[in-house]
């Protein structure tokens, strides 16, 4: 049934773009596209101390200041939401553009709901979207809109809804929400096709971003969410290998570990692939330095506080691929971050080597500066 729906939608779309099919469009402040609204967070701003990363790293500036926005959650219904990302088509036929977001319209497949279609009648929330399979992005942009709606909106309502999440993606997903106290008989999978929803509740991301989307009291009562999974023993030293990793791998990884033990001693190794959630927060809670290449393993640092990041990242600050998200991400735990910015102004991204020489000098000024593997 899976392949025969996702055969249909995919031939539907394709059809719909041959024939020059333009989605009509419902821009995020319009109002007349929702019954109801709560607000889930007040935009605001906070100031960070950089001066480590300042004075020893590659992420110059003695502050940096973090923005974040509004979200509001909306009821809305008789919608339907198509595919796996959960494109949100309104009841007059209008794409509802939050539901695309961060992206803009021309770097999306758009989908039109089929014309056959499963009706849900019990109350939804909207939890799938575009980076839904990316368990970084679902951890920064997803679980906070979950927890702000758990404080914020009616208790009785929260308690009764119903979680749209993206199918092949569920078991992780719930694995995750679970600690938020989502049960899986409250999961319900996207589908390939279209699934018509009478009464959804929707808490868009943000269009364009540079910032993680949640506040740094949001971050904090999402890092409360898993505090019952513990460390593992202590270590001093913790380099997150990207080696089982699809892209973004560095191909020297081998030697900068080598010079990571020669500078900063006994360095454990782990990759995540191999690892369940819970056994990766367990060992970063247990570290004092955690180095790692700029990705996945590293956003866990949302989970982590009181300990000192340290990231590889490509390219240079003039051809920068950092985001900062990172950055944020740490600071709004009590981390200490390093960037290590391995200085080529042209290089691969997918694949790419970190200069030997070059590591080793920033890991040397930043031991000049405190940086130790020795504990305390």
């Amino acid at each position: 049934m899976v392949p025969l729906l996702r055969f249909a939608q995919d031939t539907y779309s394709k059809a719909a773009k041959i024939l020059g099919y333009r989605p009509r469009i419902c821009h995020l402040n319009e109002t007349d596209w929702y019954e109801e609204k709560w607000n889930l967070q007040k935009a605001g701003s906070q100031e960070f101390d950089n001066t480590f990363d300042d004075e020893v790293g590659g992420n110059p500036g003695r502050t940096k200041t973090y923005h974040w926005p509004d979200i509001d959650c909306y009821r809305v219904r008789d919608v339907k939401v198509v595919g796996d990302e959960g494109q949100v088509y309104l009841r007059d036929g209008r794409l509802l553009l939050p539901s695309i977001f961060p992206y803009r319209l021309e770097r999306v497949r758009v989908r039109p709901p089929l014309p056959f279609y499963k009706t849900i009648h019990h109350p939804v929330f909207h939890l799938t979207g575009v980076h839904h399979f990316n368990r970084g992005h679902f951890n920064q942009e997803y679980l906070p809109r979950v927890v702000a709606a758990k404080e914020y909106l009616p208790k009785e309502l929260f308690d009764d809804l119903w979680f749209l999440l993206a199918p092949k993606h569920v078991h992780w997903q719930l694995n995750m929400l679970k600690y938020l106290g989502i049960k899986q008989e409250r999961i319900i999978p996207a589908i390939f096709g279209t699934l018509r929803i009478e009464e959804m509740y929707f808490a868009p991301m943000i269009e364009r971003r540079v910032d993680p989307i949640s506040s740094p009291e949001l971050q904090a009562k999402v890092r409360r969410c898993f505090d019952g999974i513990k460390a593992d023993e202590p270590t001093s030293v913790l380099f997150l290998s990207r080696r089982d990793a699809p892209w973004r791998k560095v191909n020297n990884e081998d030697e900068l570990i080598r010079a990571t033990e020669k500078l900063l001693g006994p360095t454990r190794v782990v990759t995540f692939g191999n690892m369940t959630f819970e056994e990766q927060i367990a060992v970063m809670k247990s570290a004092r330095i955690i180095l790692g290449v700029l990705g996945q393993a590293v956003s866990n640092i949302l989970f982590i506080e009181d300990k000192t990041l340290v990231v590889l990242i490509p390219g240079t600050l003039a051809n920068d691929h950092s985001g900062i998200a990172h950055w944020f991400l740490a600071m709004m735990g009590n981390n200490k971050v390093l960037t290590l910015r391995c200085g080529q102004e042209k290089l691969d991204v997918k694949n790419w080597s970190f200069p030997l020489d070059s590591y080793e000098r920033q890991l040397t000024q930043a031991i000049s500066h405190g940086l130790s593997g020795k504990p305390e």
